[in-house]
Protein backbone atom coordinates (compact mmCIF):
# COMPACT_ATOMS: atom_id res chain seq x y z
CA UNK A 1 0.00 0.00 0.00
CA UNK A 2 0.93 3.40 -0.37
CA UNK A 3 0.60 4.13 3.26
CA UNK A 4 3.58 1.55 3.74
CA UNK A 5 5.95 3.24 1.26
CA UNK A 6 5.95 6.61 2.40
CA UNK A 7 8.15 5.25 5.57
CA UNK A 8 10.91 4.25 3.21
CA UNK A 9 12.37 8.05 2.67
CA UNK A 10 12.58 8.97 5.89
CA UNK A 11 14.18 5.35 7.19
CA UNK A 12 17.04 5.43 4.24
CA UNK A 13 17.47 9.21 5.33
CA UNK A 14 18.23 7.81 9.01
CA UNK A 15 20.31 5.28 7.73
CA UNK A 16 22.49 7.22 5.39
CA UNK A 17 22.72 10.53 6.80
CA UNK A 18 22.06 9.91 10.61
CA UNK A 19 18.50 12.35 9.93
CA UNK A 20 15.61 12.15 12.40
CA UNK A 21 12.14 11.28 11.69
CA UNK A 22 9.18 11.51 13.38
CA UNK A 23 5.62 8.88 12.32
CA UNK A 24 2.58 10.30 12.39
CA UNK A 25 -0.65 7.72 11.80
CA UNK A 26 -3.93 10.13 11.03
CA UNK A 27 -5.88 7.56 8.88
CA UNK A 28 -8.26 4.92 9.52
CA UNK A 29 -6.58 1.43 11.86
CA UNK A 30 -7.58 -0.60 8.69
CA UNK A 31 -4.70 1.14 7.03
CA UNK A 32 -1.97 -0.76 9.30
CA UNK A 33 -3.77 -3.95 8.35
CA UNK A 34 -0.89 -4.82 5.55
CA UNK A 35 -0.01 -7.62 3.36
CA UNK A 36 3.96 -8.20 3.33
CA UNK A 37 6.19 -6.83 2.22
CA UNK A 38 4.09 -3.73 2.92
CA UNK A 39 3.95 -4.97 6.77
CA UNK A 40 7.66 -5.60 6.72
CA UNK A 41 8.23 -1.84 5.44
CA UNK A 42 6.02 -0.02 7.83
CA UNK A 43 7.70 -2.41 10.68
CA UNK A 44 11.00 -1.22 9.92
CA UNK A 45 9.45 3.02 9.02
CA UNK A 46 7.79 2.33 12.94
CA UNK A 47 10.67 0.75 15.10
CA UNK A 48 13.33 3.25 13.50
CA UNK A 49 11.58 6.59 14.16
CA UNK A 50 12.90 8.38 16.41
CA UNK A 51 9.28 9.65 18.12
CA UNK A 52 5.48 7.92 16.79
CA UNK A 53 2.20 9.91 17.09
CA UNK A 54 -1.19 8.43 16.36
CA UNK A 55 -4.21 10.39 16.16
CA UNK A 56 -6.23 8.04 18.04
CA UNK A 57 -6.00 5.34 21.12
CA UNK A 58 -7.76 2.69 18.51
CA UNK A 59 -4.76 3.98 16.26
CA UNK A 60 -1.62 3.81 18.81
CA UNK A 61 -3.22 0.67 19.90
CA UNK A 62 -3.01 -1.13 16.26
CA UNK A 63 0.55 0.96 16.09
CA UNK A 64 1.73 -1.17 19.14
CA UNK A 65 0.36 -4.25 17.81
CA UNK A 66 2.18 -3.84 15.13
CA UNK A 67 5.04 -2.79 17.06
CA UNK A 68 5.47 -2.27 20.52
CA UNK A 69 6.69 1.31 21.31
CA UNK A 70 5.85 4.20 22.83
CA UNK A 71 3.33 6.34 20.84
CA UNK A 72 1.50 10.17 21.52
CA UNK A 73 -1.79 10.32 21.14
CA UNK A 74 -2.55 13.62 19.72
CA UNK A 75 -6.46 13.97 18.81
CA UNK A 76 -7.11 16.85 15.91
CA UNK A 77 -8.44 19.83 17.77
CA UNK A 78 -10.62 22.64 16.31
CA UNK A 79 -11.10 26.85 16.29
CA UNK A 80 -14.47 27.29 18.62
CA UNK A 81 -13.95 30.73 17.38
CA UNK A 82 -14.65 30.21 14.05
CA UNK A 83 -18.16 29.02 15.30
CA UNK A 84 -19.47 32.06 17.95
CA UNK A 85 -21.97 33.97 16.68
CA UNK A 86 -23.77 31.50 14.31
CA UNK A 87 -27.47 31.15 14.50
CA UNK A 88 -30.04 28.71 12.12
CA UNK A 89 -31.39 31.83 10.99
CA UNK A 90 -28.52 33.98 9.89
CA UNK A 91 -26.67 31.37 8.47
CA UNK A 92 -29.60 30.29 6.26
CA UNK A 93 -30.31 33.75 5.40
CA UNK A 94 -26.46 34.24 4.32
CA UNK A 95 -26.88 30.90 2.14
CA UNK A 96 -30.17 31.55 0.90
CA UNK A 97 -31.64 28.06 2.63
CA UNK A 98 -35.28 28.37 3.16
CA UNK A 99 -36.07 27.98 6.94
CA UNK A 100 -39.21 25.77 6.43
CA UNK A 101 -36.79 23.09 4.99
CA UNK A 102 -34.96 20.12 6.87
CA UNK A 103 -31.09 20.44 6.60
CA UNK A 104 -28.88 17.51 6.06
CA UNK A 105 -25.09 18.40 5.36
CA UNK A 106 -22.23 16.84 4.05
CA UNK A 107 -19.25 18.18 3.86
CA UNK A 108 -15.63 16.64 2.67
CA UNK A 109 -14.21 15.54 -0.56
CA UNK A 110 -16.87 13.43 -3.01
CA UNK A 111 -14.49 9.88 -2.55
CA UNK A 112 -15.64 6.09 -3.13
CA UNK A 113 -14.61 5.78 0.58
CA UNK A 114 -16.81 8.41 2.03
CA UNK A 115 -19.64 6.00 1.03
CA UNK A 116 -21.78 8.89 -0.51
CA UNK A 117 -23.84 7.21 -2.80
CA UNK A 118 -25.64 5.48 0.08
CA UNK A 119 -26.26 8.46 1.73
CA UNK A 120 -27.91 9.89 -1.79
CA UNK A 121 -29.87 6.50 -1.54
CA UNK A 122 -31.16 6.89 2.13
CA UNK A 123 -32.23 10.35 0.93
CA UNK A 124 -34.65 8.51 -1.69
CA UNK A 125 -36.13 7.08 1.20
CA UNK A 126 -36.42 9.82 2.96
CA UNK A 127 -38.11 11.71 0.38
CA UNK A 128 -40.85 9.23 -0.02
CA UNK A 129 -42.21 10.31 3.20
CA UNK A 130 -40.39 9.54 6.56
CA UNK A 131 -39.32 13.31 6.58
CA UNK A 132 -40.88 16.39 5.05
CA UNK A 133 -39.26 17.75 1.55
CA UNK A 134 -35.69 17.56 2.65
CA UNK A 135 -32.79 18.79 1.20
CA UNK A 136 -29.07 17.35 1.12
CA UNK A 137 -26.61 19.94 1.23
CA UNK A 138 -22.84 18.64 0.05
CA UNK A 139 -20.14 20.87 0.31
CA UNK A 140 -17.19 19.71 -1.77
CA UNK A 141 -15.78 18.42 -4.69
CA UNK A 142 -13.52 15.08 -5.80
CA UNK A 143 -13.44 12.29 -8.38
CA UNK A 144 -16.85 10.83 -7.55
CA UNK A 145 -19.20 13.93 -8.22
CA UNK A 146 -20.15 13.44 -11.68
CA UNK A 147 -20.98 9.86 -10.31
CA UNK A 148 -22.88 10.88 -7.69
CA UNK A 149 -24.78 13.70 -9.77
CA UNK A 150 -26.33 11.51 -12.01
CA UNK A 151 -27.78 8.94 -9.57
CA UNK A 152 -29.61 11.97 -7.95
CA UNK A 153 -30.45 12.67 -11.40
CA UNK A 154 -31.72 8.60 -11.72
CA UNK A 155 -33.56 9.20 -8.14
CA UNK A 156 -35.63 11.89 -9.21
CA UNK A 157 -33.55 13.71 -6.52
CA UNK A 158 -32.17 17.32 -8.45
CA UNK A 159 -34.81 19.63 -5.81
CA UNK A 160 -33.67 16.98 -2.97
CA UNK A 161 -29.57 17.29 -2.94
CA UNK A 162 -27.92 20.04 -4.07
CA UNK A 163 -23.59 20.05 -5.03
CA UNK A 164 -22.25 23.36 -3.54
CA UNK A 165 -19.09 22.10 -4.55
CA UNK A 166 -15.86 23.57 -2.78
CA UNK A 167 -16.08 26.62 -0.54
CA UNK A 168 -13.66 28.55 1.29
CA UNK A 169 -12.71 26.93 4.79
CA UNK A 170 -14.29 30.22 6.18
CA UNK A 171 -17.41 29.65 5.12
CA UNK A 172 -18.08 26.31 6.41
CA UNK A 173 -18.92 27.00 10.10
CA UNK A 174 -22.35 28.83 8.38
CA UNK A 175 -23.10 25.71 6.79
CA UNK A 176 -22.72 23.63 9.59
CA UNK A 177 -25.16 26.27 11.49
CA UNK A 178 -27.41 26.19 8.64
CA UNK A 179 -27.95 21.78 9.02
CA UNK A 180 -30.21 20.26 11.05
CA UNK A 181 -28.24 17.20 10.72
CA UNK A 182 -24.78 16.45 9.87
CA UNK A 183 -24.19 13.51 8.13
CA UNK A 184 -20.64 11.60 7.33
CA UNK A 185 -21.71 8.02 5.63
CA UNK A 186 -17.68 7.13 5.78
CA UNK A 187 -16.58 3.50 5.06
CA UNK A 188 -13.83 4.47 7.07
CA UNK A 189 -12.02 7.20 8.79
CA UNK A 190 -9.42 7.86 11.55
CA UNK A 191 -10.79 11.32 13.49
CA UNK A 192 -11.81 13.37 11.06
CA UNK A 193 -12.12 17.50 11.54
CA UNK A 194 -15.08 17.83 9.84
CA UNK A 195 -16.72 15.88 12.46
CA UNK A 196 -15.35 18.03 15.53
CA UNK A 197 -16.50 21.19 13.46
CA UNK A 198 -20.26 19.63 13.62
CA UNK A 199 -20.00 19.36 17.13
CA UNK A 200 -18.63 23.06 17.49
Amino acid sequence: SQHAFMGVGPLLAKFIFGIRYLIYERGSIYSLVLSWPSKYLTLLSLKNADAAVSLTQDMKLAMQKLYNREVIVIPNGVDFEKHVGLTKASARNELDIPYGKRVLLYVGRLHPIKGLSYLIKAMHILVKGIVDDPILIMVGDGPDRKILEQLTSNLGLNQNVKFIGQVANEKVPAYMAAADVFVLPSLSEGLPGVILEAMA
